[in-house]
């Protein structure tokens, strides 16, 4: 294990909320407040759609794999705790957007996949999420936004190794 790095100066970030200016020098704060904007903002544009952001993350999953995977393997590679994927694949399955039935392969698991309602839903708020998400790094130019995406990517695979 490395020693701790010496936490940067920041700006006076006493706009961001009362507790942010004091914990902002920690990394995992930021990050958490970061993902908690994104996520609040990108929930907002998907409204309309009546799926929250953790609702299309799963039915873009199941879009790209274009096949019927278990609920468990959903969970695994989107780090969604089981509890809470029981109750976004029953708000998938109740909008139609997602089919869930018996696994063929082990009878006390579910088997999903998406209904071409939800494929259609996943074009449709695709294209919203991507101006959300536009909309949300507009303050950074290409090369910084290269270099965050590159960063985190690097953060995210030593969580993994971890």
């Amino acid at each position: 294990m490395s020693s701790p790095k010496p936490i940067p100066d920041l700006p006076d970030l006493a706009s961001l909320g009362d507790s942010a200016h004091t914990l902002m020098p920690l990394v995992g704060f930021l990050l958490n407040k970061t993902a908690l904007k994104v996520s609040q903002q990108t929930d907002a544009s998907l409204a309309p759609f009546g799926i929250q952001v953790r609702h299309y993350g799963i039915l873009l999953f199941l879009a790209r794999i274009n096949t019927t995977v278990s609920q468990r393997e959903i969970g695994e590679r989107l780090w969604i705790d089981r509890n809470t994927m029981v109750s976004l694949i029953d708000h998938l399955e109740s909008q139609e957007l997602a089919i869930r039935t018996r696994d063929p392969n082990d009878r006390r698991s579910y088997a999903i996949s998406i209904t071409e309602k939800g494929r259609t839903l996943v074009e449709q708020a695709g294209k919203v999420v991507t101006k959300t998400d536009a909309q949300f790094v507009e303050t950074l130019n290409a090369s910084e936004l290269e270099q965050l995406t590159q960063l985190l990517v690097k953060l995210l695979k030593g969580t993994q190794e971890a």
